[in-house]
């Protein structure tokens, strides 16, 4: 039989006609005699306005199955659609796969135990064989803490898994965000799903942006919040090189910082001779700090980024071929992306031409794409990382 993917998208306001909507525009392009052969795991991503509690009624009462896993999110693409306002439903279908959900809680309150907990769930399912196994995390990106949660997973389970998902948000209000699993419902958790098989699976991460400034020595932070650079006033430092470089900016980067932090965000080195980044959105500025979507770790080198329309399509090709290399020459069947919303606010056209890749990539086979508040994955063969500003792709054969 295999593995086979759809997607069904809708844009009706009520929640459980919209449910109804996208599950069955899903299941009218797989054939319905499959249905019993095989385990399913049904991936829902929707935008603030809808209530997750229909959403899952809607789908329950139309397919058979207690893998059910989504969160809220800021928009959603498929082959063919963007939308910021909706829902998408996937449905993925397999006798070569099986799916293993969970939802762990109180995410920011402690992060580690969370890890912890969900690490030793995972290793109890992982089977002594030779398998692959694919640990998708959707977090909840309010909490602040999913850089320690990332970290800790790793920590613990090491690279016999590979690693890929995004935050959840609300639109960019940061007020609250829902992850669900099956019929639980909440808030502050991460909602994650195993997938074991035995067919490879491939997992890049990309950016484009390039470093514009001197690095700087991070010599005092706590989690998500730079307080000194190089011993000085984090602010002051990102201030000054900012206006020196852009005199465009001096007029509004006191009262509008969002409008500068947009274009010049911040790339932690992953080591000292590399020229590979993770990427932190600056969110505000609080009494002369830099408050980031992410952890920026005590002592890290840090510079200032910035990038143009070439060198962000520019890092999409490779990092394409290097997912498909993960595949051993088998045929790509679909692609779960994670895509950061700040950059789709940037560049509208520049999403539309990376699904043009990314579908010839594939053969357009099936797109499960969201706009999350964050990504998680690896950059080439490093260790997974929680990005910002960037891109997570994972393809399955």
């Amino acid at each position: 039989m295999g593995t086979y993917i759809s997607t069904g998208v809708s844009a009706l306001p009520d929640p459980y006609l919209a449910a109804n909507e996208g599950i069955r525009n899903a299941l009218t392009k797989i054939n319905p005699n499959l249905f019993d052969k095989a385990n399913k795991l049904v991936i829902s991503l929707i935008t603030q306005e809808y209530d997750p509690y229909w959403i899952l009624k809607g789908i329950k009462e139309n397919i058979d199955t207690s893998n059910i896993i989504g969160f809220t999110t800021a928009g959603f693409f498929t082959n063919d659609t963007i939308l910021t306002k909706g829902v998408l439903i996937a449905i993925i279908i397999s006798d070569e796969m099986e799916f293993f959900l969970n939802l762990e809680k109180n995410l920011s309150k402690d992060p580690k135990t969370v890890s912890y907990q969900l690490a030793k769930k995972i290793t109890e399912i992982l089977p002594v064989d030779d398998i692959n196994a694919l640990l998708i995390l959707m977090p909840d990106a309010i909490s602040s803490t999913v850089s320690v949660l990332v970290e800790t997973l790793y920590d613990f389970l090491g690279a016999k898994i590979k690693y890929v998902g995004g935050g959840s948000g609300d639109n960019l209000r940061f007020l609250k965000t829902f992850q669900f699993t099956n019929d639980e419902i909440a808030s502050d958790t991460v909602a994650s799903a195993l997938i074991l098989t035995h067919k490879p699976i491939g997992i890049s991460v990309y950016h484009g942006w390039q470093p514009i400034s001197p690095p700087f020595v991070v010599t005092k932070a706590k989690g998500n919040i730079i307080y000194e650079l190089d011993w000085q006033n984090a602010f002051d430092v990102y201030k000054d090189f900012i206006e020196n470089y852009d005199k465009n900016v001096i007029n509004y980067i006191h009262n509008e910082f969002a409008k500068t932090a947009i274009n010049y965000p911040l790339g932690i080195s992953l080591n000292t001779n590399s020229i590979n980044y993770i990427v932190r959105d600056l969110i505000k500025t609080i009494n002369g700090s830099l408050v980031c979507v992410g952890d920026v770790p005590e002592n890290s080198v840090i510079r200032i980024m910035t990038s143009n329309y070439a060198d962000l399509i520019s890092e999409v090709k490779p990092a394409l071929t290097y997912t498909k290399k993960q595949l051993y020459n088998n045929h790509p069947i679909g692609a779960l992306v994670f895509y950061c919303v700040s950059r789709y606010l940037l560049s509208k056209e520049l999403l539309l031409e990376e699904i043009s890749l990314i579908k010839e990539a594939l053969g357009n086979a099936p797109i499960i794409g969201c706009l999350s508040f964050g990504e998680i994955g690896s950059i080439e063969s490093s260790i997974p990382e929680y990005h910002n500003k960037s891109v997570a792709i994972c393809f399955f054969s």
